[in-house]
């Protein structure tokens, strides 16, 4: 558990350094220090959604985080806008109602 909480206080803090600096993330860094946070979960959002396209795992990722679009657009130095198109494409891939919560979804994996 030690190590996981240290591997989650250093995703925090990647997570805020990016947002209140706008520096560019390195996302091999991340995706290492997300996966030691939560070991399971590209195995098992995979398992029912092997289709996912890069962009979508990172979509997915940033969403089981917690974060909203607007902290995704500042991370990923992209527009709101352009993340609020990739969730709406990643709802239709996940095959979600408009009244399901894709948030929700995300979390339960």
């Amino acid at each position: 558990v030690g190590s996981d909480q240290k591997a989650s206080k250093i995703l925090n803090s990647i997570i805020s350094d990016c947002i209140a600096s706008r520096t560019t993330y390195n996302w091999e860094e991340f995706k290492l220090t997300f996966e030691k946070v939560h070991p399971e979960f590209y195995n098992k959002i995979l398992k029912e959604h092997p289709n996912l396209s890069p962009n979508e795992k990172k979509i997915c990722a940033f969403l089981k985080l917690g974060l909203n679009s607007k902290d995704i657009s500042s991370i990923t130095n992209q527009s709101n806008r352009t993340i609020v198109i990739a969730r709406s494409r990643l709802r239709k891939k996940l095959e979600l109602n408009k009244e399901d919560s894709l948030v929700n979804y995300i979390l339960s994996y």
